[in-house]
This record gives C-alpha cells, sequence and structure tokens, in this order.
C-alpha cells in the first residue's frame, strides 16, 4: 500500500523504507541457524562438502546445526542420497555414527566446535571401551579474527581436549582440500578403529574469509 503526500505524489520515506530491506547487509546472530527455507542459497563449499561425503560412501549425517555450517545442513537435508539426523543434543551423535559403523554403513557427525565439550563422554566412551572409529566435523569456531566475545572459549579448548584425548585432527580452509580431507578422514578412522576429527575453517564456512591466513 502506497504512502501518498496531499499533492498525490508518492512519499520519499516510503521509497527509503521500501528499498531498505533488500540493502541491509546480513549480520551473524549467537543462536542463529542460517539458511532457512526452500529458496535460501547455499554456498559453493557446501556443495563440495556433499559431494565428497557421497564420494566417499557417506550416507547417514547426524548433526546438531548452527551458523557457520549453515549451508552443509541444509544441502544433507536436501540430498536424497542421504539421510540427514538433526539431534537436540551433542552428545547424541556419537552413538549415531558408531551404530552406522557396526551396521555397516558410513557416518560423520556435524556440529560445531563447542559440542566437543559436551561429546566428549560417549566419544571417550566409544573409542577407548570399544576401538569404533568416527568421524567428527566441526566449525572451528573461535578461529584466529574471532569476532564475537563468546566464539572465543571454543577454540581454547578444543585443541587441548583433542589432543588430550589422543584424537587426530585437521584443519580444512581450501575447498580444493574438502573431498580429500574427508576420504582421508574416514579412511584413517576405519583403518585405526578410532576417531578422527575435521575442523572446518577459511573458506570452508558460511563468513568470508573467516579465520583466513
Amino acid at each position: 500500500m502506497s504512502h501518498d503526500t496531499p499533492s498525490g505524489k508518492e512519499s520519499p520515506k516510503a521509497d527509503a523504507t521500501a528499498g531498505s530491506a533488500s540493502d541491509e547487509t546480513p549480520t551473524e546472530k549467537a543462536g542463529s541457524n542460517r539458511p532457512t527455507g526452500a529458496d535460501q542459497m547455499i554456498s559453493p563449499f557446501a556443495f563440495t562438502f556433499v559431494e565428497g561425503l557421497k564420494e566417499a560412501g557417506v550416507s547417514i549425517v547426524a548433526a546438531l546445526p548452527e551458523s557457520l555450517l549453515a549451508s552443509v545442513y541444509l544441502a544433507c537435508s536436501r540430498d536424497n542420497e542421504i539421510r540427514y539426523i538433526p539431534v537436540t543434543n551433542e552428545a547424541e551423535l556419537p552413538g549415531i555414527v558408531t551404530g552406522a559403523y557396526l551396521s555397516g554403513k558410513k557416518a560423520v557427525m556435524i556440529m560445531e566446535n563447542s559440542g566437543l565439550r559436551q561429546a566428549l563422554e560417549p566419544i571417550v566412551r566409544s573409542a577407548y571401551c570399544h576401538h569404533l572409529p568416527m568421524v567428527l566435523v566441526m566449525s572451528y569456531r573461535g578461529d584466529l579474527g574471532e569476532q564475537n566475545w563468546w566464539g572465543h572459549n571454543h577454540s581454547q579448548a578444543m585443541e587441548p581436549i583433542l589432543d588430550a584425548v589422543r584424537i587426530p585432527w585437521r584443519s580444512v580452509r581450501k575447498i580444493e582440500d574438502i573431498k580429500s580431507s574427508i576420504k582421508k578422514a574416514i579412511d584413517h578412522a576405519n583403518s585405526s578403529q578410532w576417531p578422527v576429527a575435521l575442523v572446518m575453517s577459511g573458506e570452508c564456512v558460511e563468513i568470508p574469509n573467516y579465520g583466513k591466513n
């Protein structure tokens, strides 16, 4: 509905208001779960990630969605060759992926690195008591250049925890390295019968140049 001035012309204020929505630059918000909706765009790195999963034989993805890998969750949920299982607590993820392994399927778990602390007990129990392999994919929240005060402690805790429980991990920062990293992580986990972690940053997350050297 247009807003007319007494002279019959449309108000300049109305024009400015109408155009502001498209010109507004989106900003990240804590706890956001972008992108959503059937028409939402998927970032290029996410297409490569899903292709890498399928080429490595992964058919199940269990995840607790967050913002840095938002396109990955959306792409997995839309792909007919992948069974996407969202959870409400990271501690649920290890049981899903190890159960898939015991049934002869390949699965990965995806979460923010903050979720490592929540998932640690079932990860360690599965590894140390039963030598069950699993691949953890995490966003590198708190990587160098992090602008959210609440994000720094996630990286500060992640590296010491992974090292303490002897989980090998690699940071994936370039799109061209995604497919090979997924394949290597799955092969390494299966041959070692042990967890392996991939930590995504740089070109491989939603925020341009995040953690980029």
